[in-house]
């Protein structure tokens, strides 16, 4: 007879328990403990994703930033408009039926949407004022000077001398120009004053050696030249050496000044009409034969 084996049951009390199963990939982390001090692990899913939302926090404030740095400097610009036109002379609308406008011939000048009442150059502004309208209301030029703030590196405060006793405005404008940085220029016409804006802007590309008396010399050896001009035209009756420099300075040759109309000649600083027509008929008079 076949002999029955016996089987125990084996005792799982000293076994080890049963390994929980692996949680999924997808949770932030795993929770050690029951207790009140329990510690979370961070998985590597919950790194990338702290890293994820550092991004976006760290992205979402650099554009908050690019969003401030943009609306000030649209701001700038809305406070600053600069034409991008550089052949011409900007002025302001309000400008409209000054006289001055008729006497501006020899530069191309348009109305633009800006804050001084000329713009020459990009850096180069100009505030017009006459005397008279001073003594009405005294008020107007402290609050142009005070809309200009710092936007320009040269500012004219240009007067137009239209009283007959212009000491007094006169002194209170010439500390007004030194307080706000300005350079004071004083014209006794329309035609001066459109005269000392065309200046400005002629000689905005040009060397600062053309408006000095001594020039040095150059490759082309021009100093004889430059010279021999400058002494021929103060030999003139009524042209002195600064009225020289000035016309060699402003036509750049001894031919364009012969050939310019008079009515060019006068708008140099120094020149009136009589003087220009006088210099003109010079040139043109005929030569004698004996």
């Amino acid at each position: 007879m076949t002999s029955k084996k016996a089987f125990t049951v084996p005792d799982l009390s000293d076994s080890e328990e049963q390994e929980p199963s692996v949680k999924p990939l997808f949770k932030a982390g795993i929770i050690i403990g029951n207790n009140s001090n329990a510690k979370e692990i961070e998985t590597p899913v919950s790194v990338e994703r702290s890293s994820l939302m550092k991004h976006k926090e760290i992205s979402s404030s650099a554009a908050v930033t690019d969003d401030c740095l943009n609306a000030a400097s649209s701001s700038t610009a809305e406070k600053r408009k600069i034409p991008q036109k550089s052949n011409c002379i900007f002025v302001k609308n309000k400008q409209r039926g000054n006289l001055l406008l008729k006497s501006l011939k020899n530069v191309n000048w348009e109305y633009s949407d800006i804050e001084p009442d000329y713009l020459m150059t990009p850096q180069t502004c100009a505030l017009f004022l006459s005397l008279k309208y001073h003594n009405l209301y005294p008020n107007y030029i402290y609050e142009r000077l005070k809309s200009l703030q710092k936007n320009y590196k040269l500012r004219i405060l240009l007067l137009l001398v239209d009283v007959s006793d212009p000491n007094v405005p006169l002194k209170e404008l010439s500390k007004v120009a030194v307080l706000s940085d300005c350079i004071l220029m004083c014209a006794w016409s329309y035609e001066e004053a459109a005269r000392i804006i065309e200046t400005y802007k002629t000689f905005e590309h040009k060397s600062p050696q053309l408006i000095m008396e001594i020039q040095s010399a150059n490759a082309n050896g021009t100093e004889g030249n430059y010279k021999c001009a400058i002494e021929a035209l103060s030999s003139i009756k009524s042209i002195n050496k600064t009225d020289a420099i000035t016309l060699i300075s402003t036509f750049e040759s001894l031919e364009d000044i012969i050939k310019s109309p008079p009515e060019n000649i006068a708008l140099c600083t120094g020149f009136g009409t009589q003087k220009a027509e006088r210099l003109h008929q010079l040139f043109h008079r005929p030569f004698k034969r004996f």
